[in-house]
């Protein structure tokens, strides 16, 4: 199956989960396209994006932004997609899965979800503090992550930030392996499921990221799936990065309801 979760920018995050495909696929397709039927190829179209917005096919962009890889013949994979087009526009489109020779091999449909949608399993929230060792002009960093789990295995993170750099664009923000700010040799690298999802979700473009105003504060939200539910994100650590990298504060996800 497909899910497709949009945010309010109209970004959106795509989760693929499927078996029988090819068996170590690297860097395989997944494509949303122009038709809306599966039962001619003719008519499933070619890619599906807003050409008065973007003048290049966004889903060929460098590097390709929307592939999956398999494990055997399974896969797992997130992607992060800006076509110009929104829930509405999307709704009803097929879905289309390539092969490695680039064939479609794989289709169909987005629609409406028949139940009232995916249920929130836990939240939790981070206050955000100082990166344990960082002495520079952004000390005085605040504000809260929270992160809503989903039963569907889909995150929602919601960032309120103060005192980060002023016009920071596309800035990170993500959840590390560490359990604690108090030792910055403890904090990690990104946290997500590599058994289950190959290649970094946190780091893929345009996923997992905040901008800031003139005057240093910033609210963004997106979804992202990490491949852990309630337990694997308990208690682990919130990293906000500067826009050269730089690890500026830090903070200790908390259940805020169960």
């Amino acid at each position: 199956k497909v899910t497709v979760r949009f945010n309010s920018d109209d970004t959106f995050l795509m989760v693929l989960e499927a078996n029988g495909l090819e068996e170590n696929c690297q860097g395989c397709g997944i494509h949303i396209h122009e038709g809306g039927t599966c039962s001619n190829d003719t008519l499933v179209g070619p890619h599906y994006w807003n050409k008065a917005i973007f003048n290049e096919d966004p889903w060929k962009a460098t590097p390709l932004p929307s592939v999956y890889d398999t494990v055997n013949s399974e896969s797992l994979a997130t992607v992060h997609m800006n076509t110009g087009l929104g829930y509405q526009d999307t709704i009803g489109k097929a879905v289309v899965l390539h092969a490695k020779d680039g064939s479609r091999i794989g289709c169909g449909l987005l629609h409406h979800p028949l139940q009232k949608g995916p249920v929130v399993l836990a939240t939790f929230e981070a206050s955000m503090k100082a990166y344990a060792g960082y002495d520079g002009p952004l000390k005085s960093i605040s504000g809260t992550v929270q992160l809503d789990v989903y039963d569907d295995g889909v995150l929602k993170l919601q960032a309120y930030l103060e005192g980060v750099e002023e016009n920071c664009r596309e800035c990170g923000v993500h959840v590390h392996q560490g359990k604690s700010c108090d030792d910055p040799n403890l904090i990690g690298k990104h946290h997500w499921n590599e058994e289950q999802i190959p290649q970094d979700p946190w780091a893929h473009p345009g996923s997992a990221w905040y901008s800031s105003t003139e005057s240093g504060t910033a609210t963004k939200t997106f979804h992202i799936h990490n491949g852990y539910s309630v337990e694997g994100n308990r208690g682990h650590t919130v990293v906000v990065h500067a826009m050269d990298g730089t690890r500026i504060g830090c903070g200790v996800l908390k259940p805020l309801s169960m």
